[in-house]
């Protein structure tokens, strides 16, 4: 079967985008082609679809723009997501197009570079293609009770006891330390201009990183119809603000989708900290965070006992050889990059 590959048009081919996203994908929510597709304060959405012999959309590709700061430089990038092929069509040649045609768009776009985090039946497709392996998406989790654990693992008498006891000592590693009287702890509502002054204050300490200027965080989380996210924030008296947390709550389990503090080191620490705490006092179960970078930041979330569980796959990249800070680009412990980097 002959399959036409062409670029998509926002407007007219938005009904049989999200046709062939319901019939290929699990519990889309109304509004989602709009808030990422058209209202993306960086631009909207690059697309291109695969038609059949009959003109039908049968495939489909994006690069959602992101602006990034490469060693202190910003530059626009390009994440890969929504790539769908329908069932029918799977095993006959539209995917592998559908991806060397969004790459070979790379230069005429004006994104400097594109990254993705692939599921593991498109993975194969993409570095095909040209994609190159990133690093790992390491899944790490942090008890704040461990009857949910023990309750699975341990039979009998002792598990009451057992849990008392391991209950006592995941208390005692965030009860102290957390900066009682330097810092103020408190979930708010928005993102505001003090989100801005940290982040320009202190992406330098990071070699490549994702904007997360107020602009960009209102429309990521607070305007995004996929779920309710909260924030998390952590003021010092003299500076402001000095880190931040967005998360989401989900059958008693906290997810971190973002973070941002003044360094890897002692601020992110001490937050995290607080929020441990916080979540603890509110009877959570466990933290999850996802995470691809470099190592500092994992020796942080292991000094406060998160524990890595099942990797959740890979992140993928792909720049032009010769392109301006490719090996920054290509080398993971370059990066940071948590859930609210992906695509959705």
């Amino acid at each position: 079967m002959r399959y036409t590959i062409e670029e998509g048009d926002l407007h007219r081919h938005r009904e049989g985008l999200i046709a062939l996203w319901k019939g290929n994908f699990n519990g889309v929510p109304p509004g989602r082609y709009e808030w990422i597709y058209v209202n993306n304060p960086v631009g909207p959405a690059i697309f291109w679809i695969a038609r059949d012999g009959k003109g039908r959309i049968v495939g489909a590709t994006s690069l959602f723009p992101r602006k990034f700061l490469v060693m202190g430089e910003p530059v626009t990038a390009g994440i890969a997501g929504d790539f769908v092929v329908d069932r029918r069509h799977r095993g006959f040649g539209p995917a592998l197009s559908l991806q060397r045609h969004a790459l070979s768009s790379l230069d005429t776009k004006g994104l400097h570079f594109l990254y993705g985090f692939p599921n593991r039946l498109s993975e194969p497709v993409l570095l095909k293609a040209g994609y190159r392996p990133l690093g790992p998406v390491v899944r790490m989790v942090r008890p704040l009770r461990s009857g949910p654990y023990i309750e699975r693992l341990v039979k009998g008498p002792v598990k009451k006891g057992l849990s008392i006891a391991v209950d006592l000592f995941l208390t005692a590693t965030i009860r102290s330390g957390t900066g009682e009287g330097k810092y103020a702890c408190k979930v708010i509502d928005r993102f505001d201009e003090r989100f801005d002054v940290l982040f320009s204050r202190r992406a330098h300490s990071y070699v490549v990183i994702g904007d997360r200027s107020s602009r960009y965080l209102t429309w990521r989380y607070l305007s995004s119809p996929l779920r309710k996210y909260y924030i998390f924030t952590m003021e010092d008296g003299k500076e402001g603000l000095a880190g931040y947390i967005v998360f989401y709550i989900h059958n008693n389990v906290v997810s971190i989708v973002d973070l941002f503090a003044k360094d890897f080191n002692g601020t992110a620490y001490i937050l995290l900290k607080n929020f441990l705490h916080f979540h603890h006092s509110e009877g959570l179960d466990s933290v999850s965070i996802t995470y691809t970078g470099g190592g500092e930041f994992l020796k942080t979330l292991k000094r406060l006992w998160f524990f890595r569980r099942d990797d959740e796959g890979r992140v993928l990249f792909y720049l032009r050889d010769g392109t301006a800070f490719s090996r920054a680009i290509s080398e993971c412990e370059n990066w940071y990059l948590l859930a609210g980097d992906n695509d959705v």
